[in-house]
């Protein structure tokens, strides 16, 4: 039995997944800890829902759980999972640039720069040996994977939306 070697362009593309993942799930876990600390816990259960629910603690880290699951697994999901938060990330930065008002001082250019880096990220993600080798992803199949990550994408957005309309 032949094993089929990985592309350095698979690991490519996850290491940036895994890297924000531990920065936001060390950031919740401070907020967390300071949450505690100014509100007082008396560990029920009813106080951990009550975070989850009704403050933005978690939200982060729950929404970086898609794409850390699909860093480990190398399925067509691992796959559309882990290309829906490059899709994410074009339209956080795409939303965020339009609510700042760009001056034309050189910070359009950066604004800039940040849309272009998840969509080379994406057209790694897409490129055939990816695809193919990894993930076992026909050509023909190519665009629904994609058109269900964008899927993803938004009901993301649905998400955050509805719980900042919920929040207290």
């Amino acid at each position: 039995m032949t094993r089929i070697k990985t592309p350095i362009t698979n690991i490519i593309v996850k290491i940036p997944i895994v890297i924000i993942s531990i920065l936001v799930f060390i950031r919740d876990y401070n907020s967390l800890i300071d949450y505690f600390e100014l509100t007082g816990n008396s560990n029920s259960i009813v106080d951990y829902l009550k975070i989850v629910f009704t403050t933005s603690t978690l939200r982060t880290s729950f929404l970086m759980l898609i794409p850390l699951i699909g860093v480990f697994l190398k399925t067509k999901m691992g796959w559309v999972l882990m290309l829906s938060f490059y899709y994410f990330l074009i339209s956080l930065f795409i939303y965020f640039f339009i609510d700042a008002e760009l001056e034309r001082d050189g910070s359009i250019v950066i604004a800039f720069l940040f849309v272009i880096l998840p969509m080379i990220f994406i057209g790694v993600m897409n490129n055939k040996d990816n695809t193919k080798v990894v993930y076992h992803i026909k050509s023909n199949e190519l665009i629904k994977m994609n058109l269900a990550s964008f899927i993803i994408m938004l009901i993301q957005i649905a998400m955050i939306s509805f719980f900042n309309l919920t929040q207290q």
